[in-house]
């Protein structure tokens, strides 16, 4: 029998990405569930995901994309965890609304760093 594939499907604790990971691990897949702010609503996902697959197929991180050493770290818990990494789906983002020219630098680099930057592959 194959071995399940494994997808880290970043910012899946809610909207989208909760949508993703709870509809990849009713495939059978191993799942990361991966957020950078809310333990609730991580939590959340990873309870609903119990319901039909054991703890064993799904890792709950939380990481920051937008630093570059966090997703480092990610990635080598799940490798260490699952032994690979067979899909990613880069779903983290945010949107800070406001005119741009009063935005300070780091308003204007958040987005940049989780939104662009955020995807790249940091191994």
């Amino acid at each position: 029998m194959e071995k399940s594939k494994v997808i880290l499907i970043t910012g899946s604790s809610r909207g989208i990405g909760a949508g993703l990971v709870t509809s990849f691990a009713r495939k059978g897949y191993k799942v990361v569930i991966n957020y950078s702010k809310s333990d609730v609503k991580a939590n959340e996902v990873y309870q609903e995901i119990s319901k039909f697959a054991d703890s064993g197929r799904t890792m709950l991180i939380k990481t920051d994309v937008s630093k570059r050493t966090e997703v480092k770290d990610m990635f080598d818990r799940i490798v260490a965890n699952f032994g690979r990494i067979d899909a990613l789906i880069n779903n983290a983002g945010i949107n800070l609304d406001g005119p741009f020219l009063k935005m300070s630098d780091e308003q204007w680099q958040k987005p940049i760093d989780t939104n662009l930057t955020g995807t790249e592959n940091k191994s």
